[in-house]
């Protein structure tokens, strides 16, 4: 059936096909992505003289090219359109690299507690320490005994630790207690208990901020906040992570604390040997952010004059 909504493109499928082959364009965005396609001629003559999106650029000159019959694109074009395609894939390799190194990170660590774990609590005296905590606290947190120690966890939101039967990790369990219970709540108030999420998916947070805010100041339509995360990425990914770090070393602090006034026998090394590698696995998710932001920065900087070679370039030939 014929396009009636963009007649043009009846006549172009050949002539976008030769384009595609000539320039060796086959396995690029611009051989799979049909969104020049859905504007008329009148639009895309219109988007390139308007438009800062470089790699939309290209696609609306080549689309615009093969209606009106003319195959012959400046080869720099092509040339920078390549090399931001390029960058743009290593980039995306870097980043599974990343990730995959702290997934074996986290793993290797909590394979290397577990085989060290200290099953140091019965069940009754489990409850016990519970209770000493809890006096400690002031929060009457509930317990649930779990098998699994590197699945605990507080829940604010019903207000119970689910704790693995080791002595440091019940206490640093019970320390996120009176954090939010306590501590969290004075600046906070009832949005407290709820605080936990947020403060894990900001640092992933911060990476979109950092590509959204990389990818403004590229077209020029850069503000102050923008530009400002634009030029410090790592910074800004490492401060959206204090919040996660600082919960975690609070509760550790704390809870070592309680565990020492309750029994002043027990010995701090040994609870620091099992939180201390468990911060660890935490510290991948800053790791992450700020490894994903120093890798968007090098990319935005790879491809910023390819991206302007395009602009120029394209008004020209698309004339």
């Amino acid at each position: 059936m014929a396009n009636l909504l963009f007649p043009h493109e009846q006549h172009s499928s050949k002539s976008k096909k030769d384009i595609i082959d000539k320039y060796n364009l086959g396995g690029t965005e611009i051989s799979v992505d049909g969104s020049s396609s859905r504007k008329s001629t009148k639009e895309l003559k219109k988007s390139l003289n308007t438009s800062k999106d470089s790699k939309q650029l290209v696609k609306d000159l080549l689309e615009y090219k093969a209606r009106t019959g003319d195959t012959d694109v400046n080869p720099k074009i092509i040339k920078n359109y390549k090399s931001i395609e390029d960058a743009e894939g290593k980039a995306s390799t870097q980043n599974l690299m990343l990730v995959g190194g702290s997934i074996a990170a986290q793993t290797g660590i909590g394979i290397g507690l577990n085989a060290k774990m200290d099953y140091d609590l019965a069940d009754d005296k489990a409850k016990r320490l519970a209770e000493g905590l809890n006096a400690q606290t002031k929060t009457k947190t509930k317990l649930n005994l779990i098998d699994e120690p590197l699945k605990s966890n507080f829940n604010p939101a019903n207000n119970t630790v689910s704790s693995g039967k080791n002595k440091a990790i019940m206490a640093h369990e019970y320390g996120h207690a009176d954090a939010y219970k306590n501590k969290y709540t004075k600046v906070f108030g009832k949005a407290a208990p709820y605080m936990r999420i947020p403060a894990m998916a900001a640092p992933f947070a911060a990476i979109g901020g950092v590509s959204y805010s990389l990818n403004q100041q590229s077209k020029g339509k850069g503000n102050k906040v923008t530009d400002f995360i634009a030029e410090n990425p790592v910074a800004t990914a490492g401060a959206a992570s204090v919040p996660l770090i600082a919960d975690e070393a609070y509760a550790s602090y704390k809870g070592l604390k309680m565990l020492k006034n309750i029994d002043p026998n027990y010995k701090l090394s040994k609870g620091l040997k099992t939180l201390g590698p468990a911060l660890g696995t935490y510290a991948t998710i800053p790791a992450i952010a700020m490894g994903s932001a120093y890798i968007a920065k090098k990319r935005s900087e790879k491809t910023k004059d390819s991206k302007e070679q395009i602009r120029k370039l394209v008004k020209k030939d698309g004339r």
